[in-house]
């Protein structure tokens, strides 16, 4: 257990990470920014700032968070939130708007490339996680399809259809949660 981290998004403008066996939590930095999500991606750790700057978090003996220089989406900032997914080995940036726009890394680039379909992939999205999964695998579960909660509709479970952009439905299940923030 000695490479086991747990790292937390601070207050918004701080990152924060502790070790087993710590003391305390050690802060990385203190920033005029949000950041919005955190991922472990390709063996490395990144943050999402409200601004769209893509920052590599290193966690060794002199921690520090440093800008990737990706050309940031060309999208309207009235967005309501957004969030960093790993789909099939691509990192992907989920952005809810009044719909949802899927951007998905280009290194090469570097800079982000709208997509927008996700052929039989499901991405799963809420409040402190983000995955994909394949409807394939799945029966009952559509591919193209974003499920989401968030605190704009009281922690509700919602789809989205990225196909047609079709309208945001909200369902619900037999479930009863306390807090409306908890992740899917």
């Amino acid at each position: 257990m000695d490479d086991c981290v747990v790292i937390a998004i601070h207050c918004g403008h701080c990152l924060a990470f502790c070790r087993p066996g710590a003391e305390s939590w050690i802060a990385v930095g203190n920033y005029p920014y949000w950041f919005e999500d955190i991922i472990f991606y390709n063996g490395k750790l990144y943050a999402i700032t409200s601004q769209f700057d893509l920052m590599l978090v290193e966690l060794g003996s002199h921690p520090k968070v440093t800008s990737c220089s990706i050309t940031p989406p060309k999208v309207e900032l009235s967005f309501t939130s957004f969030y960093l997914v790993e789909c099939l080995r691509e990192l992907l940036m989920a952005i809810k708007c009044c719909t949802f726009k899927i951007f998905k890394l280009d290194p090469k680039g570097p800079c982000w490339i709208k997509i927008e379909d996700l052929d039989d992939q499901m991405l799963f999205i809420g409040t402190r996680i983000g995955f994909s999964l394949s409807a394939l695998d799945y029966p009952g579960f559509k591919g193209n399809y974003i499920y989401f909660t968030d605190d704009s509709n009281n922690g509700l479970a919602s789809v989205f259809h990225l196909e047609d952009s079709s309208s945001i439905e909200t369902f619900s299940s037999n479930c009863s949660h306390s807090s409306p923030s908890l992740p899917i």
